[in-house]
């Protein structure tokens, strides 16, 4: 004995053309939802495949996955599914959680690379994935509240290819004296965020 009701065709009359397109449309919009987040899907492994290419990890490409992962589990609504599947691509790029960790709840914390300047008025190069924590923490052993200049998405290579551009500005380890070249690029990145930098 099946549990299944069957739906008498003649029932069909009473329900309205705007009912039934309306039904037609939400078919397709969640048909075009499905369909992106798969495409988005395909994105974020297609971006992991190419930062593992660039052994060691190249920072951009880093970066790009980081953000195609961000996309992804945003646009899924933050589906378990989704979230598995994008943790699986960058453990097999050897995208680490240095670089990105996902909650269960799908929350994204993505490494950044800031620069901060000290009492001294040195310039402090160094990446995390919790920055205001990282200032904060910094900020205490010192005894002195650190002025954030700039944030900027990147990676813990991104951070070593800048400590090396630097090199002959190197106070001692990642602090650096604010010469023009750093001075420079420190601007010319908040030109280029906008809004978006601090």
């Amino acid at each position: 004995m099946s549990n299944i009701i069957p739906f008498p065709r003649n029932d069909l009359k009473h329900l309205s053309k705007e009912y039934l397109l309306e039904t037609l449309e939400a078919a397709i919009m969640a048909t075009d939802c499905y369909e992106f987040v798969i495409g988005k899907i395909a994105s974020v492994f297609e971006a992991c495949e190419r930062a593992k290419i660039g052994q060691p990890l190249d920072w951009l490409a880093v970066t790009l996955a980081v953000r195609e992962v961000e996309c992804c589990i945003t646009a899924s609504d933050r589906d378990p599914r989704v979230i598995g599947l994008c943790r699986r691509a960058l453990r097999d790029a050897g995208i680490g959680d240095s670089e990105i960790r996902i909650s269960p709840e799908g929350e994204v914390e993505s490494r950044k690379v800031y620069f901060a300047r000290n009492a001294q008025g040195l310039i402090k190069i160094g990446s995390s994935l919790a920055v205001d924590g990282r200032l904060d923490t910094l900020g205490k052993a010192a005894g002195e509240e650190l002025e954030l200049l700039l944030v900027q998405r990147g990676s813990l290579a991104l951070e070593k290819m800048l400590h090396e551009h630097f090199a002959d500005l190197r106070e001692q380890g990642e602090w650096f004296r604010a010469g023009p070249e750093l001075e420079d690029y420190i601007e010319s990145l908040r030109a280029t965020l906008g809004d978006d930098a601090p």
